[in-house]
């Protein structure tokens, strides 16, 4: 996916995270979610959603700006930004879908699906900042604004090092053995 206005993609996030905050106003009044679901702890607001979207958005887009996009003819891209589609719309499939289930109280399933994409990163860079935008996107109606990004910290952090250790670890070793099997 081409981008070239990154203003845009920013201001449809804060957008979004403003839709969402005026629906649960409408619906009962803005969410709180309490870490380890104590009321005791201190509560994260869903009206954080009004910084961390577009924030989010705003870093995403840096950081895939910073990998030297290049345009479909091989120039310089210049003020052209690629976003890496597939891992977008991965990220929000995947968000969605976890929302979906918790909505619907299937924990059970809900359990097991969360250590799916460190199965993945096996073989793809689920860390991406696409992905990440993706995900916290796709969980903010069932999670609002923070808790989804906290669940993005742990999970692609975990999947960075995966995909570091077995994919290119693997690489590196499948290389090494070809080496001595040639000699």
């Amino acid at each position: 996916m081409v981008v070239r206005n990154k203003l845009i993609l920013i201001v449809a996030a804060a957008i979004l995270a403003a839709l969402l905050i005026l629906w649960e106003s409408l619906n009962g009044g803005v969410v709180t979610h309490y870490p380890l679901a104590d009321v005791n702890n201190p509560g994260i607001s869903n009206w954080w959603g009004l910084l961390t979207f577009p924030l989010l958005t705003w870093g995403a887009l840096i950081i895939a700006e910073k990998r030297n996009a290049q345009t479909d003819d091989g120039e310089s891209a210049g003020d052209t930004l690629v976003l890496q589609k597939n891992y977008l719309i991965g990220g929000l499939a995947f968000g969605l879908l976890m929302g979906v289930l918790w909505e619907f109280g299937q924990g059970d399933i809900l359990q097991y699906l969360i250590l799916l994409p460190w199965v993945i990163a096996l073989f793809l860079r689920i860390y991406l900042p696409e992905t990440t935008l993706g995900f916290v996107l796709g969980m903010a109606y069932t999670f609002g604004g923070v808790l989804p990004v906290a669940f993005a910290l742990v999970i692609q952090t975990a999947g960075f090092f995966i995909y570091l250790l077995f994919n290119r670890g693997g690489r590196w070793l499948y290389k090494k053995l070809s080496y001595l099997e040639k000699r």
